[in-house]
């Protein structure tokens, strides 16, 4: 078993947690409900009707979108530890991903704001649009609306094995230094699992895009290019085991991709199927 140095992560990388929560407007309608079943002759609860009792306000839709994006973003730019939700990022590019954290919680709690300064208007449109459905006691006051809402974030330090301040004995703390040496080696792996695993993914996608058929070609888009060299910016970051294969794969990839420009490979089949098959060969030399 591969057995990761703990100490050099714990100090060249910190946890983090976030939990971002939105109010959906949508609520249960226990009696409409009720009410298909019966007229479907259903002999029992077949189904639940939710309505979206903010039915067609953008203010509120926008909010839903930037959390879902800033969620993705969350995903992306960090690993996974563990299987509680919290994710371990490198302290080396600490600095940009606090500050594009706190930019992003701006920004949602502007959208907030936008949100509370049309909700009183969008509760009357929706007596209208939703007609019998309308029900003032399913929304929340406007004062209290904001409480709704959630943008949280917290930092920690990656533990160290050592700092277990119960009274145990000796036999019963090197059990417990055990397991928890062990949990942390298996979240390591994980991490790494998860490195390889999206540079694999973005790897084959691009190679598909390069493909050239006898009656059409893989459609390119300069999104994957993009995504593909910032991931090479990300492992040299993110490779908490400095990982010599995972390094050289760095470099291999860098470097074929560097100065590729979009517009040839669209335009010249040769340019475009020397960069697959090198492509190709980085998929075949360092398959995980």
């Amino acid at each position: 078993m591969t057995t990761f140095n703990v100490a050099s992560i714990s100090s060249s990388a910190v946890l983090v947690s976030l939990n971002i929560s939105v109010w959906t407007g949508r609520k249960l309608d226990k009696q409409v409900s009720a009410e298909i079943d019966a007229d479907k002759h259903t002999r029992v609860r077949a189904g639940n009707y939710h309505k979206n009792l903010m039915a067609g306000v953008k203010e509120l839709e926008d909010i839903g979108k930037f959390a879902a994006d800033t969620r993705n973003w969350f995903a992306y730019r960090t690993l996974p530890w563990g299987n509680e939700g919290t994710k371990i990022v490198d302290t080396a590019s600490l600095f940009d991903f606090k500050a594009e954290l706190a930019t992003r919680e701006q920004t949602f709690w502007d959208l907030v704001d936008t949100f509370e300064g049309v909700y009183t208007t969008a509760i009357q449109a929706a007596q209208f649009k939703l007609g019998a459905l309308f029900n003032a006691d399913e929304y929340p006051d406007v004062q209290f609306i904001r409480e709704k809402f959630g943008f949280r974030y917290v930092f920690s330090p990656v533990p160290e094995a050592g700092d277990f301040r119960v009274d145990i004995g000796a036999q019963g703390l090197a059990e417990l230094q055990d397991q928890f040496n062990q949990a942390k080696q298996d979240a390591i792996a994980q991490a790494m699992k998860d490195m390889w695993s999206r540079v694999m993914e973005v790897t084959e996608r691009l190679s598909r895009q390069l493909r050239v058929g006898k009656d059409e070609k893989g459609k390119l888009y300069q999104s994957t290019l993009d995504g593909a060299l910032e991931l090479c910016g990300m492992l040299k970051t993110m490779n908490l085991t400095n990982d010599p294969q995972m390094e050289q794969m760095r470099k291999d990839l860098q470097m074929t991709l560097q100065g590729v420009d979009l517009k040839e490979l669209k335009q010249d089949d040769g340019a475009r199927l020397a960069v697959k098959q090198e492509l190709d060969e980085l998929i075949a030399k360092f398959t995980f």
